[in-house]
């Protein structure tokens, strides 16, 4: 079942949900988690215990083959930043021109405004973002989604690639998100010590059984 929660409730509820494999007839868990509003959350877990899968779950809006998953947000309010940034942008296309495809009317000034925000240099601003840092980049692609005024921004592994400097530069950014923008934030992760800073609530997740559909 996938359901919306009241307004008082937190963004995302799920409750033993088992959550099905594309193609393989199988689900993993089952889930039994929430994600209050306008906080940061974090899983954390071991290869195989379903971080990324139950994530493009919430992402992808799909409901559980059993137990139920309520999400107060439409597939647009939901925004995703994969593990490899890049797949999200186009390497040839500036800063500038992203940030415009949402919000077309962008002007130059208050395009820096945001990107000094962010930590992108303003003369960055019409330069390829092929030529772009990893960490611009990524702060790049949270810049437009947060143009796109999301509910929810999901993030998966967003550490695996940063030193400890960008790190530091993550986490101030998403902090700013949730706390000055309202956003609730989920974020997978491996990296203990930046979670356990960032986040308000933290699950960790076993490995988890895997059953077959009938």
């Amino acid at each position: 079942m996938l359901d919306k929660p009241a307004s008082a409730d937190p963004l995302v509820r799920i409750e033993a949900a088992m959550i099905g494999l594309p193609g393989t007839g199988a689900a993993i868990g089952p889930y039994t988690l929430d994600l209050p509003r306008a906080k940061i959350t974090s899983l954390v877990g071991p290869s195989g215990s379903g971080k990324t899968t139950l994530v493009l779950a919430i992402v992808e809006r799909r409901p559980p083959v059993a137990g139920r998953m309520l999400i107060a947000a439409e597939a647009g309010e939901i925004a995703y930043v994969p593990q490899n940034v890049s797949d999200r942008l186009n390497g040839m296309a500036s800063a500038l021109r992203h940030m415009r495809d949402v919000s077309a009317r962008l002007g130059r000034e208050p395009a820096a405004e945001l990107l000094a925000r962010f930590r992108i240099p303003g003369d960055a601003m019409n330069r390829p973002v092929a030529t772009f840092s990893i960490g611009q980049q990524q702060r790049l692609v949270l810049l437009t989604a947060l143009l796109r005024r999301p509910k929810l921004v999901v993030l998966d592994e967003p550490t695996s690639a940063l030193d400890v400097e960008m790190r530091q530069e993550l986490a101030r950014i998403l902090r700013g998100m949730a706390d000055e923008s309202g956003v609730t934030i989920l974020i997978t992760s491996h990296h203990l010590p930046f979670v356990s800073v960032i986040s308000d609530r933290i699950w960790r997740l076993a490995r988890t059984d895997m059953d077959v559909a009938a």
